[in-house]
């Protein structure tokens, strides 16, 4: 992305590459990300990707919430003074989340640096003369974050059956309601299988959410949307047909499980330990939102990425980086202030206030708020200019000096 960078105000990005490492760069520093890690770029962060080949992997968007590790309950060591870090005992521990390093570039872009935001689900841009990495350093715990999955401590049953499915959850968006997600990042990696008198691939199941509990309990569907990518190997409850780079989705209310030729072998193989998924890598992405068209939730859906690296000799702004993008869910969640005689009682008593007392004041939401198309051209009080007034500012940046002041 030549002199082009994309932030999103909407929500939070988790990007699973599948082929092709990616060269991140973002206002907190750079991180390489390759196949079996996955990285988070939370909301409104600036980034910019460089490919070196031919790339794919899968894109996740949630609204409202940041990821985060799960309640790992009885598994979280009982015998530390105090609390317990969360994930400190097994499945991904916090440790071995890496963030980047401060780095910084002092560019001026005389053509214009493209700034692309998404939100609401369109699509703006800026230009501006220069890099918009170049934050010297930074401080805090906002930032973007990697993660490689082959440090995920794998727990399963050493017994009989099959623990549940949440045990290899690597991430999760919370919702409102305990014990309920908004989506779940899970991966079935490598590990060994012992379980005695057991159909040892992942069984057939259906799942129903009780309401008044909070509970999951077995149901003639699936209220849990899954959509699965493989990121290398094979899948073994479907070995043929599921491939690297793939995705399969079974939506909320859908009863699923292995197929018919791993159904047979797993029945009439002997159950000796064994070592299960070797050499693969698959994810699922669950939801407990459907992913129809066309209908609005919290969650944006999955887009699987294609990039291809383009040479020199080749020319205009959209050859620098060719995309490709399927979006099994493609709606945005619009948070309005209010219809729109609101927004004009609103917009007319902070006029009001303002001449009566020369007070300013502030309305501050969480939640991203649309100007209503009265606010844009009924009431024709829209500052056009406004931005204007940010233009003259110019940069008094001076790494070669030995003053922490600056110049005087």
């Amino acid at each position: 992305m030549a002199n082009r960078c994309f932030y999103n105000s909407d929500g939070d990005f988790l990007i699973v590459p599948q082929k092709g490492k990616l060269l991140i760069y973002t206002e907190f520093g750079k991180m390489l990300v390759q196949p079996n890690e996955i990285c988070v770029i939370q909301r409104g962060m600036r980034f910019s990707i460089d490919v070196f080949e031919e790339t794919r992997g899968y894109i996740l968007e949630v609204y409202g919430v940041h990821f985060e590790l799960p309640d790992l309950g009885p598994i979280v060591s009982k015998r530390c003074l105090g609390d317990c870090v969360p994930g400190a005992n097994g499945l991904a521990n916090p440790r071995d989340f890496l963030i980047p390093v401060a780095w910084y570039e002092d560019r001026q872009v005389p053509d214009g640096y493209t700034v692309i935001n998404k939100y609401q689900g369109k699509l703006f841009a800026a230009k501006q003369e220069f890099s918009p990495f170049n934050v010297v350093a930074w401080h805090g715990n906002y930032t973007p974050y990697k993660y490689n999955l082959e440090n995920f401590m794998v727990i399963n049953s050493v017994a009989f059956d099959h623990a549940d499915p949440s045990i290899f959850t690597v991430l999760t968006a919370k919702s409102v309601r305990p014990g309920v997600a908004i989506a779940d990042f899970v991966i079935f990696p490598p590990r060994w299988g012992v379980a005695d008198k057991t159909f040892r691939p992942p069984y057939y199941h259906s799942l129903a959410l009780d309401n008044k509990n909070n509970t999951v309990s077995t149901f003639p569907g699936n209220c849990m949307s899954e959509f699965m990518g493989l990121i290398k190997g094979h899948y073994e409850a479907k070995q043929g047909g599921f491939l690297p780079g793939g995705g399969s989705l079974h939506n909320s209310m859908t009863p699923h499980g292995p197929d018919a030729d791993c159904f047979e072998k797993a029945s009439k193989a002997k159950l000796a330990p064994e070592r299960i998924a070797e050499g693969t890598m698959v994810s699922k992405l669950n939801a407990t939102l459907w992913w129809p068209l066309g209908s609005p939730t919290l969650l944006r859906g999955v887009a699987i990425f294609y990039f291809s690296k383009v040479t020199e000799e080749e020319s205009g702004e959209e050859s620098v980086c060719k995309k490709k993008l399927m979006y099994i869910r493609h709606q945005t969640l619009t948070w309005v202030l209010g219809v729109e005689k609101y927004e004009r009682i609103i917009f007319l008593l902070s006029i009001y206030i303002f001449k009566i007392s020369n007070n300013t004041f502030m309305f501050e939401s969480s939640l991203s708020l649309a100007v209503t198309k009265w606010g844009l051209k009924t009431s024709n009080c829209l500052d056009e200019n406004y931005y204007k007034c940010w233009e003259p500012l110019k940069s008094h940046f001076t790494p070669n000096s030995r003053n922490p002041a600056g110049p005087h």
